[in-house]
This record gives structure tokens, C-alpha cells and sequence, in this order.
């Protein structure tokens, strides 16, 4: 956190400015977000971000606001690297009930191959096309109810209702924060990038992580085993990332 120290008619003001995205709560977040869309002015995004009155933010002189804008440089640059989601929940637009939606745990550590891949597809289809449907199915293959799984294993789980889950992100979540979750994952993305360097590739030129193709690289990472398929798709995805990095590194030493 860095501190922001203001004055005015002899009394001063300190805010605490989080330096990366990483030093924010999910409020700070979603109103970071609002300003990468262009969707809030100047006075809504201090005052969700640090708390400052947008009368006061109105009144300070043009000179402190450029000095202002230096210190949150880094929100478009979307290079960070993070191993967990910034919105741990769903919020939920007109509902005074908490969201049942759940991200998954940081690092991971409860999602399943055929989760990853899923909500990667969905990733990968927005970023091509920029079809909202895509990033709602992204959010609705992330954000899970407790018990729900994308490989039912026994009678106390049950698969996600994705079709359904997609209307009611669509309508109920409000858009800055199904476009942080898009952005959330290309910090994950990131953060896997320096993980497992020969599975996800940054992008050329732009230092973005690359679209992974999955379905040959699922088909390799099964090959002859095709009956234990159902247990490759349950397998945790870091396992996974392990066992595909390793084989392409090998094949890469061979050619």
C-alpha cells in the first residue's frame, strides 16, 4: 500500500492507495475494474477505491489529480501475476441474501481438470469473439455451489447446471464484476505461466498468456487410456499442469 497524504483548510487527509492488484479488497477491485471499462468518472472511482467523498476529490486542483492517476498506473496493464480470485463470491444485483457462488480456493486447489478446462475455453472464445455469453459461461463454470462438480463422483455431488447458471449470471451479476473475472484469469494465467512455462505460453509480442488448445492436448495427456478418461477429468488441474508440463518438456528435448 502506498499512502496518500491530502490537505485542505488545515486539516489532512490520509487514504491508503494498494500499489498492484494483489493489495486489493473485491470493493477496490470492482471499482478498478469500472475504470478499465470507462464506466465510472474520476469521483466514483476514489471514493469506491479509498474511500475519499467525491466532493472533496471535486474540489482538489487538476495537478493533484495527475499525481493521483501515477499511482494507479499499473490498473490497465493487466501483467500481475495472482494465484487466487479477488471476488470471492458472486455478488448478486437486487439480493440482500449472500451468493451460494463460490470461486475456487486459491491456488486452485479445488478445481478439477475438467473444470480448468472448461472455464479456459470460455475464456479463450470471449477473447476472440467479445460475446458476453462466453464470459457469463466462464463465470458460471468458475463459481460454484457447494457439492456441484463438472464429473459427478457419488450421489452427494452433482453436476453444475451450466445453460441455467449462464441466465442467472447474465441477469443477476452485475458486468464489472463478470469482466473481472475474465481479467482475474489472465492473472491467474499468468501466474501458471512461470508454474509450467511449456503447457501456457505467453502470447507474441503482447506478453498476454496464449489461448491453450485443450482438446489435443487433453487427447495426448489420456492417449490409450481412454476407460480412465472420468478420472483424468476429476484429476486436481495442478496435477494435471505437472504430468502435461512434463511430457511437453520432454518432447521438446527430443525434436
Amino acid at each position: 500500500m502506498r499512502e496518500l497524504r491530502l490537505e485542505d483548510k488545515g486539516r489532512t487527509y490520509t487514504y491508503q492507495v494498494p500499489e498492484k492488484y494483489g493489495e486489493m479488497n473485491s470493493q477496490q477491485y470492482r471499482a478498478a475494474m469500472l475504470r478499465l471499462m470507462r464506466l465510472s468518472d474520476r469521483a466514483n472511482f476514489w471514493e469506491s477505491f479509498v474511500g475519499m467523498p467525491q466532493q472533496f476529490c471535486g474540489s482538489l486542483p487538476e495537478w493533484v489529480h495527475l499525481e493521483m492517476s501515477s499511482m494507479i498506473e499499473y490498473i490497465p496493464r493487466l501483467d500481475e501475476k495472482l494465484d487466487r480470485f479477488l471476488i470471492d463470491r458472486l455478488p448478486l444485483l437486487g439480493f440482500f441474501r449472500r451468493s451460494r457462488l463460490m470461486a475456487p480456493q486459491p491456488m486452485l486447489a479445488d478445481m478439477s481438470f475438467q473444470q480448468f478446462m472448461t472455464a479456459d475455453n470460455y475464456f479463450s472464445f470471449y477473447s476472440v469473439t467479445q460475446r458476453e455469453s462466453f464470459i457469463d459461461l466462464m463465470c458460471a463454470s468458475l463459481y460454484l455451489q457447494e457439492g456441484e462438480t463438472f464429473v459427478t463422483e457419488d450421489r452427494h455431488s452433482r453436476l453444475v447446471p451450466l445453460e441455467e447458471r449462464e441466465k442467472y449470471v447474465h441477469q443477476y451479476v452485475p458486468t464489472e464484476v463478470r469482466f473481472g473475472v475474465f481479467v482475474n484469469w489472465i492473472f491467474i494465467k499468468n501466474w501458471l505461466t512461470g508454474l509450467f512455462p511449456h503447457l501456457f505460453q505467453k502470447g507474441k509480442g503482447d506478453g498476454k498468456p496464449k489461448a491453450s488448445d485443450w482438446l489435443p492436448l487433453f487427447d495426448s495427456f489420456v492417449g490409450d487410456n481412454v476407460p480412465y478418461t472420468r478420472s483424468y477429468q476429476m484429476m486436481p488441474c495442478m496435477d494435471a499442469f505437472r504430468i502435461l508440463d512434463g511430457k511437453i518438456k520432454l518432447q521438446n528435448e527430443k525434436n
